[in-house]
């Protein structure tokens, strides 16, 4: 997961802001460094929805998941997110084993209401989200490290369809996508045996269950080829 080339992004992303978090948040509206180095002057701060319409994007501004959306789905997502970064308060702290929600009000203000779902937000959709709680418990913004512990395949469309892909098996019901997750926890405590049965040299950690979700998604886009 710290190999992810997103992980160093984002990292420079938040460092262009007096507030790591709010920096984390517009990286993720774009998914590129260039669409944040872009507005880093104009949004030090969360803005107005009025002001942060305005801004001007050129092209190449948009990167990784966000490229579907596009410019205007940054844009939307930006607005979205300034007056709830702006005007909510901090929650419980996060853990190892949080749920993107749980681990959201703990990382920061805005996450609880984008993961939770309390009030939904434009273009901040659960990739979005998983992304950003993802990348602020790699780099510990908001004060500690943490890591999702599951590929939450439940509320996904990219990683279960991937998963169908791999595996043959589609997950109609709560049963099996909780079939599915323990399958891929097996598979990260028993990685050196995967490896050696399909004939493969590894010699990094195992896959995370938070990385086979972003390799799943990865795999059912084609994206491996």
């Amino acid at each position: 997961m710290r190999e992810r080339p997103d992980i160093p992004d984002a990292a420079e992303a938040a460092a262009l802001f007096p507030e790591g978090w709010w920096g984390l948040v517009v990286f993720t509206c774009f998914g590129s460094s260039l669409g944040v180095r872009t507005v880093a002057s104009d949004f030090q701060r969360p803005l107005p929805p009025s002001e942060a319409e305005r801004v001007h994007l050129p092209r190449g501004s948009i990167g990784d998941h966000r490229i579907q959306p596009a410019h205007k789905g940054a844009k939307q997502a930006l607005v979205a997110a300034c007056p709830i970064t702006s005007s909510s308060t901090r929650c419980s702290t996060p853990t190892r084993t949080s749920t993107p929600a749980t681990a959201a009000c703990g990382a920061a203000p805005m996450g609880a209401t984008a993961a939770c779902g309390a009030a939904p937000m434009r273009q901040w959709g659960r990739t979005t989200s998983f992304d950003v709680l993802l990348r602020a418990g790699v780099l510990g913004i908001g004060g500690q490290h943490y890591q999702p512990d599951y590929a939450y395949l439940g509320g996904s469309t990219g990683p279960k369809a991937g998963f169908t892909g791999v595996w043959g098996v589609t997950l109609y019901d709560d049963q099996a996508v909780a079939w599915a997750e323990a399958l891929l926890r097996l598979w990260t405590r028993e990685w050196p045996a995967v490896a050696a049965r399909v004939g493969i040299e590894w010699e990094k950690p195992p896959l995370e269950p938070c990385d086979q979700e972003n390799f799943l998604c990865v795999y059912q886009e084609g994206r491996y080829a």
